[in-house]
């Protein structure tokens, strides 16, 4: 705790009783930004009576999600909620019970063993190159790529975690998740949540996907019970001892993973695509470095270290459009930061998507540049995979998974973009591109 009191932070001016809610939910990226442009590193919004503190330094950030920690937990209102869809988890889990799922699940990310997955997330590219071949003789050259990338990652996702062909189930987890995760905004967004709680379509939507999504998850710890796999399944599927898991936090951990696990990649790639298309020069980039390293045959595990740029594309399209744009803690008691008081159970915002376009930090910020990744030096205002003891535990797995793809795929097609205007990025739970955004495709010669 810190005991000098601060000032009050400055923030925009507030609507009685509804506070800044109405921005927030109009556009909540661009009330951040003004937030931080007009009011500095801290900044402080109101949704309706509910305080939050926007946190826009990379030194203040540190504060918040690692070197004090401690003081910030994830008892949040965002957790709380979704809760609701994950239960108890890697993914909204505190202290002790946090520890102990982090201990179970972490070998299985290890780097090592990482790259023993590499021929899958291959193999899927390939396989997704081969059906986009057959669609393009067919005539068909536009591609809608959210659900496009969403099809990819949850395959690559389910057989690398649970060793499962969910192939029948594709398009029905993408339907059910996108109720799911618009529910959930639109609770996030209100001033309460008891009216979402009544009957409404959105809430059937959301109470059908949910169970859709929970009997998919069912099916597959079924299939995987007594079944031995890689060390992830062997320890969350494991029976008794003083490590097991119940039945119950299992599936938590099941449907996390599935939700997290291609989620986010999914919005990732589907982002870094669409940059691509309006950046031809960086594509050929791509496609020359692949020819030099892999010289018309697929990429392996040894041979990633090797592809620096295509991995600098796409860490350049999760600075602009990080999947994670919003991280909340809570003020366990009375804090300050940046010389602002933060009062105890306040929220406390850091967004990545603010942070990564920050024009003290960032040369030209909203220009795509994958140059800014190609040297040793480390960005402090990155973190699209968070910071400190909460850091994503699939950031390799996301990143092996995402130059693999691109060394497959780019060599295959060029991409064009259907649409003359950039989309603007639907902030949910993660950030998403507008439905429908489409790419249109023209199929090379490769592997």
């Amino acid at each position: 705790m810190t005991d000098a009191p601060g000032l009050t932070a400055p923030g925009p001016r507030a609507w009685p009783v509804l506070g800044h809610a109405w921005r927030l939910k109009q556009d909540i990226l661009g009330a951040f930004q003004s937030a931080r442009r007009d009011h500095g590193d801290v900044a402080r919004l109101l949704l309706g009576p509910l305080p939050m503190h926007l946190v826009s330094s990379p030194a203040l950030a540190r504060e918040v999600l690692q070197t004090r920690a401690a003081a910030f937990d994830r008892r949040t209102r965002s957790v709380a909620l979704l809760m609701d869809i994950t239960g108890e988890s890697l993914l909204t889990a505190n202290g002790a019970a946090w520890i102990r799922r982090r201990r179970l699940a972490g070998p299985a990310f290890h780097p090592d063993r990482i790259d023993a997955l590499v021929p899958l997330f291959v193999q899927a590219a390939k396989a997704q190159a081969d059906a986009w071949s057959a669609q393009v003789k067919a005539g068909e050259d536009a591609v809608d790529f959210g659900p496009a990338m969403a099809g990819l990652a949850f395959r690559i996702a389910a057989e690398a975690f649970f060793s499962s062909d969910v192939e029948g189930d594709v398009d029905a987890m993408e339907r059910a998740m996108g109720d799911v995760l618009a529910h959930y905004w639109k609770r996030m967004s209100s001033l309460s949540d008891w009216p979402q709680r009544l009957p409404n379509a959105s809430r059937t939507r959301y109470r059908d996907g949910l169970a859709r999504i929970r009997g998919m998850v069912d099916r597959i710890v079924a299939a995987r019970a007594g079944k031995r796999g890689m060390d992830l399944l062997e320890r969350l599927l494991a029976e008794g001892g003083p490590d097991g898991l119940t039945s119950s936090e299992q599936r938590n951990e099941v449907l996390t993973l599935l939700m997290a696990g291609h989620e986010t990649t999914a919005n990732a790639l589907a982002w870094c695509f669409e940059l691509l298309a309006r950046h031809p020069e960086a594509a050929d980039g791509v496609r020359v470095e692949a020819q030099r390293v892999l010289g018309g045959r697929l990429p392996t595990a040894a041979d990633l270290p090797s592809l620096p740029f295509t991995r600098a594309v796409f860490q350049e399209a999760l600075r602009l459009y990080p999947t994670i744009w919003v991280l909340e803690r809570r003020a366990i008691e009375a804090e300050t930061l940046g010389g602002f008081h933060i009062p105890k159970g306040t929220s406390v915002l850091v967004s990545p998507f603010v942070l990564h376009r920050h024009p003290e930090h960032w040369d030209d910020p909203e220009r795509f540049d994958p140059a800014r990744f190609l040297g040793d030096e480390e960005h402090a205002a990155y973190l699209p995979f968070g910071m400190g003891p909460h850091t994503c535990l699939g950031m390799h797995f996301a990143l092996a998974e995402a130059v693999a793809v691109l060394a497959v795929l780019l060599p295959r097609f060029r991409f064009a973009p259907v649409e003359p205007v950039p989309p603007r990025p639907i902030a949910g739970l993660t950030l998403r591109l507008p439905a429908g955004t489409r790419l249109r495709l023209e199929a090379l010669e490769g592997p």
